[in-house]
């Protein structure tokens, strides 16, 4: 049985709920419709339970057409939520005025038509809607053919030249969108700075460096978080955050472009570069505002504050707020499933290394195997390998140890992230293993090591997840 149904209505806000009992009132009258009690049976059960379901639907004799009743209900639903939300966008408020203009036109009324168009052209500009604006100007070459006025190819050039400028301006955003997913991918698929190298093209790519080449206060949004992005990965993180200013300014000067969710993106983002600042004072500042932000789903913004809480005390060996923010973040993560997978994995792996850290290994363990569970794609594959080394060695599992040392050279080298520091951590525990009475000055030797890695940039870690060196020397954190 499909779960979908129970899951959507109960997305329902408190005022949409009222509204669509109204609607089902209004339009429909007897309110004993089988789609509505499908409604009620669904409403009253809080997680899904089709064991309990079946049962009470037999019972009303829904049973049976159970398919067939939902889908209607799912059609009734989104009819009251699109008549609801109707005037809530900008983009929705365009799109009705396109339906008032396509009727006014099909009763006749060209004059008032053309009135109500000149406004939604004039919105539509302002607000960098440049779809609906296209769309304006079609309907607009419609008017004037239909009134079969004078100098009729005078306009339709004149409108020519209209939609030429507003392809220009869209292909111009267009090509800034794509840089930044391609430059976002890039954050999430190199594991070492010297990695950056073959993408160079990438990075260096002339429309971003100036802000002259965004041709729309979108696409310049676009611009720098792409700036703030390749400045980051270049390590530079002073240049981002002045860029991740620009972006915040630019938000405050626009309100009506840009959503309540873009400026929590653009906090998040500044927060990330006070945690490699390690400045503790502008990090409090942009979290309070973080916290404040309203109108931006609650989960979003409680998984930002517990994953830049725990990457500044794992970064900046900050104790403090490391054991102030683990149990709420594991009891958060454990209980979540309104996050999206990315939004999980970091956080399962922000908080299994924050247990690490603090020694806490058997709870690092139990959140390593959920990030097993809900990791698909491979993501941050090597610290996932190593974690579950330290962990097996920590917790005595020799035993296990022994058997995933075997398994992670292979699935490394098979991935292609058998770096120096995967191979020394992994040379440490093959000599573990073999000599386990010799631990003491393998632990010594791998220390050595691992300094002469931290000193070296090119093996630098892009977004540290752990610390090894701080591991090896079984070193406790300290506040500063």
């Amino acid at each position: 049985m499909d779960h979908f149904i129970h899951d959507f209505v109960h997305t329902l806000s408190l005022s949409e709920k009222a509204y669509f009992k109204k609607f089902a009132s209004f339009h429909h009258g007897n309110m004993d419709k089988n789609y509505l009690k499908l409604y009620k049976l669904l409403m009253e059960q809080r997680e899904f339970a089709e064991a309990e379901l079946t049962p009470s639907l037999e019972k009303i004799g829904l049973a049976k057409h159970y398919s067939s009743e939902q889908n209607y209900l799912y059609r009734q639903l989104m009819t009251s939520l699109i008549n609801f939300h109707f005037e809530n966008t900008t983009y929705r408020k365009l799109t009705k005025q396109i339906l008032a203009i396509d009727l006014l036109m099909e009763k006749g009324f060209r004059k008032k038509a053309n009135k109500v168009l000149r406004k939604a052209k004039k919105l539509a500009t302002d607000l960098e809607e440049f779809s609906i604006l296209l769309k304006l100007t079609q309907l607009e070459e419609e008017i004037l053919f239909r009134e079969g006025i004078l100098n009729f190819t005078k306009k339709l050039q004149e409108l020519k030249r209209e939609r030429q400028r507003i392809m220009v301006i869209m292909e111009n955003y267009s090509d800034l969108r794509l840089l930044r997913e391609q430059v976002r991918e890039l954050q999430y698929t190199v594991y070492y700075t010297h990695e950056f190298e073959q993408y160079q093209d990438l990075l260096n790519t002339p429309i971003v460096q100036d802000a002259a080449n965004a041709l729309s206060v979108k696409a310049l949004s676009h611009l720098y978080y792409i700036q703030m992005s390749i400045k980051n990965i270049k390590g530079d993180a002073n240049e981002s955050l002045k860029a991740g200013y620009h972006t915040l300014e630019l938000i405050e000067q626009h309100p009506a472009l840009f959503s309540s969710w873009k400026r929590a993106v653009t906090l998040s983002n500044i927060i990330y570069d006070t945690v490699v600042l390690n400045d503790r004072i502008l990090f409090d500042k942009y979290m309070v505002q973080l916290k404040n932000q309203t109108g931006v789903d609650k989960y979003y913004l409680m998984y930002v504050e517990y994953f830049r809480k725990l990457k500044f005390g794992i970064v900046n060996h900050q104790r403090d707020l490391l054991l102030e923010t683990l149990g709420p973040a594991n009891d958060f993560i454990l209980n979540q499933h309104h996050l999206e997978e990315a939004q999980r994995i970091n956080l399962l792996i922000a908080i299994c290394s924050g247990w690490m850290m603090l020694g806490e290994y058997s709870n690092a363990f139990e959140l390593l195997n959920l990030l097993e569970q809900v990791n698909t794609k491979n993501l941050k594959l090597s610290f996932r390998r190593m974690a579950r080394l330290i962990i097996y060695y920590e917790l005595a599992w020799n035993n296990l140890l022994d058997s995933e040392v075997q398994s992670t050279y292979k699935i490394l080298k098979k991935h292609g992230v058998y770096e120096k520091r995967e191979q020394v951590l992994l040379a440490f525990f093959r000599g573990v293993v073999k000599k386990p009475l010799k631990r003491n000055q393998a632990r010594e030797q791998l220390c050595e090591k691992l300094t002469v890695i931290e000193a070296n940039p090119d093996l630098e870690i892009f977004y540290p997840d752990f610390d090894y060196l701080l591991w090896a020397k079984g070193e406790e954190l300290k506040n500063e």
